[in-house]
């Protein structure tokens, strides 16, 4: 792999989503290990879970399961290394803590199983449970995970909660960067419709997770945290100046957002080039990673994106692959 200055340069993807299939089998062939989730066959060979305390999850891709198309897929965009989360529907934030590290530590356990030189894995935990996700984060680094993924929030709490400040303390203590990523814990009928669920449901729940997260000091109480925003940050960067009129009106009661927002780390999933120039100009090309999102069709091609959004190269290496060697330590 060659940057436009001819130097080698290891492109990284890292963001992107892989269900081991060991973890299907185990619960097909053993389901009181996990009497919380349920997996079923439907028409046509996909498959569907169910978790309790949640709607079903949509029907599971067969591509989030096919290691070698994933490969071949890295070949195709000729990116050399793709970093591999959880499928964030089987985070399972409503199964009791005890069921919850068990299910995530499976879930990691297999996801390292899977790890090679290309494909390196990122952790869940059980985020529900504050005491128990920070167990579960120790064995995942430990195992090799180069980070967690988390939801947007769970049924009980929101991630400026107080009581998930022991996670993100171990999070900097250990150096595993937590990626944020929108999840769904009950159906909206507003989103029903149009296909908005996705296209712009999980902008939502990430816009208000973080500007939660800002406003409450969060990022900047943990010092050596370090907080990857997943969809290029979906509405936030837009809506800064918003969340810092919003401070200037309650200084004594709020962090300052921008303050917050000089911490945060954001993939390149915009699908625009124009989009993902701006972010760079408001966030800096040191805080901004390639993504892809894979294996859902929504930054197709992660590179090509990029390439076309810096025509000039100025940041192109940054992102391609630089950044995120550095974060995740790769």
């Amino acid at each position: 792999m060659t940057s436009s200055e001819g130097e080698h340069e290891t492109v990284i993807d890292v963001h992107s989503h892989l269900l081991p299939p060991a973890v299907i089998d185990e619960l097909k062939q053993h389901p009181r290990v996990f009497p919380g989730i349920e997996v079923t066959d439907l028409p046509g060979g996909a498959k569907a879970f169910r978790f309790q305390g949640l709607p079903d999850c949509p029907p599971m891709p067969a591509s989030v399961l096919d290691v070698d198309r994933r490969v071949q897929w890295l070949d195709e965009e000729v990116i050399d290394v793709q970093l591999c989360a959880p499928w964030t529907d089987l985070f399972g934030y409503t199964l009791d803590p005890k069921e919850a590290s068990a299910w995530s530590r499976f879930y990691n356990e297999q996801l390292v199983a899977l790890a090679t030189t290309r494909l390196v894995p990122v952790a869940t935990v059980p985020l529900q449970a504050p005491s128990a996700a920070v167990h579960e984060l120790e064995l995942a680094r430990s195992m090799g995970c180069v980070g967690v993924m988390i939801g947007t929030r769970t049924p009980a709490f929101d991630l400026d909660a107080e009581a998930l400040d022991e996670f993100w303390e171990a999070a900097a203590a250990l150096h595993m960067p937590v990626v944020v990523h929108p999840i769904f814990l009950e159906k909206n009928p507003r989103l029903d419709d149009y296909g908005l669920r996705n296209a712009v449901g999980r902008a939502n729940e990430t816009l208000i997770a973080l500007s939660r997260l800002l406003l409450a000091g969060t990022i900047l109480r943990h010092r050596g945290l370090t907080v990857l925003v997943a969809h290029g940050g979906a509405g936030l960067p837009s809506l800064l100046g918003r969340l810092h009129r919003n401070y200037e009106q309650a200084t004594d009661e709020l962090a300052d957002p921008i303050a917050g927002f000089r911490r945060l780390y954001f993939d390149s999933v915009v699908i625009d080039p124009r989009v993902l120039r701006d972010l760079v100009a408001l966030a800096g090309e040191d805080q901004v990673l390639m993504g892809s999102d894979y294996p859902f069709r929504w930054e197709p091609h992660p590179r090509k994106l990029i390439e076309d959004a810096d025509p000039e190269h100025a940041w192109e290496a940054a992102v391609l692959g630089r950044n995120a060697r550095r974060l995740f330590g790769l």
